[in-house]
């Protein structure tokens, strides 16, 4: 049987991103990016087998935005809560909206603290959800019949029919992750520049 299949794909991205500075505090200097964007994605495609063409047209256009603040809470430097070593907090919004599934969110903050030279403590949590492609969504239903495979339950090889294709009902899908870091480091920066400076001599 003469099976035969197309497919073409197209994609355009433009993004853009500023960064800087907003304000000074106590502890250090309030930065900030931001990033704005817009993406095109194209997928088109022509399948026969056993006689039956199937085709699909699809596409997605999303504008997407992400804004990420750093903020110093103490810092020894610059002698702002000096006990505390450095210790800064980020937070970080990014927003995508779909034009074939909706909005997404991702949300993420933690803390990054030095309490001395050698040793450093990461804290994050963040909340992102992701959409399923278009592929998911939109490509055609098709039925084989006759696909031989294993039952693990039964123990069986058994023929059934087997159903592929996109589900326009599949839901954005989610993830919360939480992160501790530990960082130790037994040979600071200032020990690595004073060792070649006493082997120069």
């Amino acid at each position: 049987f003469r099976s035969d299949t197309r497919s073409k794909s197209d994609n355009a991205n433009l993004q853009g991103v500023a960064s800087g500075q907003l304000f000074r505090a106590p502890a250090g200097a309030l930065r900030t990016s931001i990033r704005l964007g817009a993406t095109h994605l194209g997928f088109a495609s022509t399948s026969e087998r056993l006689g039956v063409v199937q085709s699909v047209d699809l596409s997605r256009d999303a504008f997407n935005g992400l804004v990420n603040l750093d903020l110093p809470l103490a810092s020894r430097r610059a002698d702002f809560l000096p006990a505390l070593g450095e210790l800064s907090a980020n937070l970080n919004l990014a927003i995508e909206d779909l034009s074939d599934f909706g909005t997404l969110k991702t949300v993420g903050y933690g803390l990054n603290w030095r309490p001395v030279a050698r040793f450093s403590v990461i804290v994050s949590t963040s909340h992102d959800q992701n959409a399923p492609t278009i592929q998911q969504l939109g490509n055609p239903v098709v039925f084989t019949p006759g696909v031989r495979i294993f039952d693990f339950a039964t123990g069986r090889t058994v023929d059934v029919t087997r159903l592929s294709g996109g589900n326009t009902g599949l839901l954005a899908e989610t993830s919360d992750v939480f992160k501790v870091g530990l960082n130790f480091s037994p040979v600071t920066a200032r020990d690595r520049k004073s060792t070649r400076l006493n082997s120069s001599h």
